[in-house]
């Protein structure tokens, strides 16, 4: 059920904490080739 075309606050909140997430774990990739 789609019940709006505009985001949530709680799917910007989830969107970023994945976007967080992601970038973390590429530093630690980098960190650990480094």
């Amino acid at each position: 059920m789609i019940k709006s075309v505009q985001p949530t606050t709680d799917n910007v909140e989830i969107t970023e904490s994945v976007f967080s997430t992601d970038r973390n774990s590429k530093n630690d990739n980098i960190n650990r080739l480094n």
